[in-house]
């Protein structure tokens, strides 16, 4: 009898965890950011699995022209500084390409005036 109510017991408990399934969490990037650099406004994030670890990393570009790597353990990198486009062209962009199966290329691309130099 013991060895019924055991056995009971433990198809409940795996039935409910069967019910419930379990994500991993969303890292609010923005947040993360804002607690290193609390004054950077976000303008601009994308996310790609770099690594091929199943978790994203993201990218992202701020109002004062800074680029930041979030990593998917929430590690802040600033990547650079000063990507501001003219202000009457288009926004940066952030393109992700695929170059070969384990390797991703990360640019930002955006438009400027003509000029003489």
């Amino acid at each position: 009898m013991k060895k019924f109510i055991l056995v009971f017991f433990s198809v409940i408990i795996v039935s409910a965890f069967l019910q419930f399934p379990t994500f991993a969490a969303e890292i609010n990037v923005k947040e993360i950011l804002k607690k290193k650099y609390p004054r950077e406004i976000v303008t601009l994030s994308k996310s790609t699995d770099l690594n091929g670890d199943g978790k994203k990393e993201y990218f992202l570009l701020t109002e004062a022209g800074n680029f930041f790597l979030v990593n998917s353990k929430g590690a802040v990198v600033l990547i650079n500084t000063n990507i501001i486009s003219d202000e009457f062209f288009e926004q940066p962009t952030i393109q992700i390409y695929q170059v070969s199966k384990k390797e991703k290329h990360i640019a930002i691309t955006f438009e400027y005036g003509p000029s003489n130099t």
